[in-house]
Formats: C-alpha cells, sequence, structure tokens
C-alpha cells in the first residue's frame, strides 16, 4: 500500500500531461482523419472524436482492443490492435497522435509514412524511459529527416515532438516556401498555413517560428497584414535567415496609401462621412488585419530586416519567372500611380541589427506603446 501511496502522484501526474496533450492536438486534428497509437483504454482517441475529428483510429494492445471498442465504440471511431493492423489499409491519415510507447513506432516508421496523407502531422510525446534505449536528439534527428519540420515542446513530464509535412510527398528541386497559402495552392511549392487547408503541406504558425534553412524563394500574398507589426518585424527576420545567399522573397499586402484616399473623404454631407468612417474602420479592422503597410513604411522594413534590390511589381507581373503569375486574390482596376496592394520582391542582403533595432523601437514607441492590452 506504502509504494501504490508513492507511486499514486507521478502516476496522475502522467496521466494529467498525456490529457494536456491531447487538448492540444484539438485543433490539430478539426475535421481530420487521425491515427492514435496505444494511449490506453482508447479513452485518447475518443476525446479527438469528440473535439471534431472527422474520423479516428486507434491501435490498442490485443488484451485492450476490444475493451475499448465496447467501451467507446461510436460512429466514427475505429479500434484495432496494434500488432495486426496494416496501416497502408486503414489510411490516409492526417494526423498520427502517440503518447504511449513510442518505441513501439520504430519497427513501422516506413509503413506509418506510407499510410500518412500529404500536409500530416505526427505528434509524439516521450519519456526517457519509453524511447526503447535511444535518446530523445536521436529521435528528432531521424524524424527531421522524414519530415520538413520538427519543432518539440515540454508538456508537464513529457517531451512533445511534432513533425510536420512527410518530405515524401513534398516537391524535389529548390525549396520554396508559400506562406499562408490557405486553399491556394501552388504546385511545386511547400504550401504552409497554420490552418489544415486541403492542399496545405505543411501546417504550421509561424508566430512560433519557422525551422528552415536554404530557401531558395518565399511567397507570401495578403499575408503581412494578419500580423501584429512586431511579429511582422519577426516574420522578415525568420525569412531572412532561412534564405539562401542569393534567396529571394515576394511580398504581397494591401496598400496603405490606397485604402486612405478612397475610403474617406474630409468634405461631403454628414452621411456621406459617416459612410466613409465606416469604410476605412472596416479596412483597417476588417478580415482580421493588424497592421496596414504604405510603401515606405514596407521599404524601411526590408531594408532594416537586411534586403536589397527592392523591385515593386503590379498583380501577377514579375521579371523572375519563379515569381511570375502567382497572385491569386481579386484585383481592382489600379490608377498608374496607385495600386491597391503593394507587391514587392527583394533579394537577401547584408543584415542591418542597428537599423532594424532603431526601427523597431520607433514603432514600439509610437504605436504598440499606445495600442498594448487591447
Amino acid at each position: 500500500m506504502a509504494i501504490r501511496d508513492a507511486l499514486a502522484p507521478r502516476a496522475a501526474r502522467e496521466r494529467a500531461a498525456r490529457l494536456a496533450i491531447y487538448v492540444c492536438c484539438e485543433p490539430l486534428a478539426q475535421k481530420r482523419r487521425v491515427l492514435d497509437v496505444g494511449c490506453g483504454r482508447g479513452w485518447g482517441a475518443a476525446h479527438l472524436l469528440a473535439a471534431g475529428a472527422a474520423r479516428v483510429t486507434a491501435l490498442e494492445q490485443s488484451g485492450l482492443a476490444g475493451r475499448a471498442a465496447q467501451r467507446f465504440g461510436r460512429p466514427g471511431l475505429d479500434v484495432h490492435t496494434f500488432d495486426d493492423a496494416d496501416l497502408a489499409d486503414l489510411g490516409p491519415f492526417d494526423l498520427v497522435t502517440c503518447t504511449r510507447h513510442p518505441d513501439r513506432l520504430q519497427s513501422r516508421l516506413e509503413s506509418l509514412l506510407e499510410s500518412m496523407a500529404p500536409g500530416s502531422q505526427l505528434v509524439l510525446a516521450t519519456m526517457p524511459a519509453t524511447l526503447g534505449g535511444e535518446t530523445l536528439s536521436t529521435w528528432r534527428e531521424r524524424l527531421k529527416t522524414l519530415f520538413l519540420s520538427v519543432t518539440q515542446e515540454t508538456q508537464g513530464v513529457f517531451e512533445v515532438l511534432t513533425a510536420s509535412a512527410p518530405r515524401r510527398h513534398l516537391p524535389t528541386g529548390p525549396l520554396r516556401l508559400h506562406i499562408g497559402s490557405g486553399s491556394q495552392r501552388l504546385e511545386d511549392w511547400v504550401n504552409v498555413d497554420i490552418r489544415p487547408f486541403p492542399g496545405v503541406d505543411l501546417v504550421a504558425d509561424v508566430n512560433r517560428g519557422l525551422d528552415f534553412a536554404s530557401v531558395d524563394a518565399v511567397y507570401a500574398e495578403h499575408f503581412l497584414e494578419h500580423l501584429a507589426a512586431d511579429d511582422a518585424f519577426d516574420f522578415l527576420a525568420a525569412i531572412y535567415r532561412m534564405l539562401t545567399p542569393e534567396g529571394r522573397l515576394r511580398l504581397s499586402t494591401p496598400n496603405l496609401d490606397w485604402v486612405w484616399r478612397t475610403h474617406y473623404r474630409l468634405a461631403g454631407p454628414a452621411e456621406h462621412k459617416i459612410a466613409s468612417a465606416l469604410k476605412i474602420n472596416r479596412a483597417f479592422h476588417g478580415w482580421e488585419h493588424k497592421f496596414l503597410w504604405n510603401q515606405e513604411t514596407l521599404s524601411a522594413a526590408l531594408v532594416a530586416t537586411g534586403f536589397n534590390n527592392l523591385r515593386w511589381y503590379r498583380h501577377g507581373e514579375s521579371d523572375d519567372a519563379t515569381f511570375r503569375g502567382l497572385e491569386r486574390h481579386e484585383t481592382y482596376g489600379d490608377s498608374d500611380d496607385l495600386p491597391h496592394v503593394l507587391i514587392v520582391e527583394a533579394r537577401r542582403g547584408t543584415s542591418q541589427p542597428e537599423a532594424l533595432a532603431s526601427l523597431r523601437e520607433r514603432v514600439q514607441r509610437e504605436f504598440l506603446d499606445h495600442v498594448a492590452g487591447y
């Protein structure tokens, strides 16, 4: 009894930490096909199904599979015995979770990858005692050879590895990232978005960092305005770090000057001025916009981050075949001197840490400090 009492608090912490991992996986599981590997008695799989997964397949030990099927059986949830299941027949899967005994995956990684869909993710929760004699760093390096992105975080008593975008589904050749792709997939690019839209290759939150190197080109259409100003600086700095010495960037973002000139008038009757007030506020706050850029401010941010050779283009136009014809958002009839969208290309140059620090400080002092807490 004394030994059981001594172990109970640790077991409770482990159960709570494992549940926390499944709670963190809820957004990843939304409307997706999930494989849950041996969480124990099927409750983890049932949790993900209740959280909105389209379908959940649970792999359990022989002695637990039958009981899990009886206890949690419901439409959309299938329970199979781990040793007997053919993953190729059960897939494809958009998300694979394993929060207990990840060593069981060692001999089945290849078949697991065959059953994973483009844009899928693997969430692996590990404790040193369950790694089959291997270290966490060994597992992480192995996953990096199989997936485009691998992140690590601590969750209670677990270390959680999230591997995203199986490399077997990705285009060959130069690494080119389409950031904030949404449902507008570009072929021969790695399409990145925070939500698992159809056609997304890598589900990732850029605010948590992008762990890439030797990227040839980055394209982001109508994305920068959705970042807070300080996050936008972090994003540009991250792009700078991951690009090759000759790497290129193309950005498309609404033009603040166009919004101001076309959405507001100082003169006119009261009704027109009310309409203008509503219209310009919609431009600033609608569509989850957080910061609007004009050409001068965007130029300053790019140069301070270390980019040079800035060139400005119209919708779909470019002197670089890599970037030509990429825009997917609707466009309007622009005047020659005032486009409604700023489209800029830049090359990786020499970093300007002092200029970037100065611009960050000014934006902080003149803008961010005034909106803090809102």
